[in-house]
């Protein structure tokens, strides 16, 4: 889906912009933020040195321990499958120990198209949603419906529950439950040609899934997740999790250039990112 991204769409989505305002819609990465189900990332400061005698010269460097999926973050196609099959038939276990062999997060040098924020809490007269709210097609016909604007083909839609304002207020906590899409929102997400999904939440879904199976397995425990297996199996879409979408959404900004640059990580199953609205 992304070679359909070329030079006279971009060149399209850039006119948009009018005053070069530019919001960035990435959260802290580090030890406190946002992480969802993932361990938290480390931060290690490797040197810090100084040399009196040559006029306070010095330097430092530090490293990263992190997973790909901590903080704000892009899922490569490879990160879910269904059917024993990644995107494009590709065999699961083409998913290896040292990496994707197929559709690694490395194929996904940039994504610029137009973003479109549908604020379902505004929509609905509140600030959040409540953790166990399920997102549904009516919802986002409402959001869609209230902002006053138009879902064209290529647009990345971010979806804002709220969720985001309590990792603010707790930045200490992990708060995995979380509201989301629900299954049900598959028919809206097929009714258009979308580049990708985003939300300010652990999933883009509502977490935990709607159907729990019972059992001992990671999967078979927590559910099937069906809008990944929409999103990146089926449809070859992108979703971004984890998002600060709250200054576009007190600026009431529901439109905007998209600019998303991954880390080209060899095989990477996701990257962490720091998406920017450009208005």
């Amino acid at each position: 889906m992304l070679n359909e991204i070329n030079s006279p769409h971009i060149l399209n989505v850039i006119k948009r912009v009018k005053t070069g305002t530019v919001y960035s819609l990435g959260a802290p990465v580090g030890r406190l933020g946002p992480i969802g189900a993932r361990n938290a990332t480390q931060h290690i400061m490797s040197s810090i040195q100084i040399d009196e005698e040559k006029r306070g010269y010095g330097s430092s460097d530090d490293v990263l321990v992190t997973h790909t999926h901590a903080s704000t973050h892009l899922d490569a196609l490879c990160h879910h499958w269904q059917d024993s099959k990644i995107y494009n038939g590709y065999p699961w276990n083409t998913v290896t120990p040292d990496g994707a062999k197929k559709c690694g997060v490395q194929n996904v040098e940039w994504i610029i198209t137009r973003g479109i924020l549908l604020d379902i809490p505004s929509a609905k007269g509140t600030d959040e949603l409540d953790e166990d709210y399920a997102i549904t097609t009516r919802d986002l016909d409402e959001a869609v419906e209230f902002q006053g604007i138009t879902i064209h083909d290529l647009d990345f839609v971010f979806v804002r529950t709220g969720w985001y304002r309590k990792y603010l207020r707790e930045p200490n906590i992990s708060h995995v439950n979380s509201s989301g899409l629900s299954e049900e929102s598959k028919n809206w997400l097929t009714r258009y040609n979308l580049i990708g999904v985003g939300a300010d939440n652990v999933a883009v879904e509502i977490w935990p899934p709607e159907q729990t199976v019972e059992d001992d397995t990671y999967i078979l425990r927590h559910g099937v997740l069906p809008i990944h297996v929409l999103m990146l199996n089926q449809l070859g879409a992108y979703l971004l999790e984890l998002l600060n979408l709250e200054e576009i959404s007190k600026n009431k900004i529901y439109e905007f250039t998209l600019v998303i640059a991954p880390l080209k990580i060899t095989g990477g199953i996701g990257s962490p990112v720091n998406p920017l609205a450009i208005v």
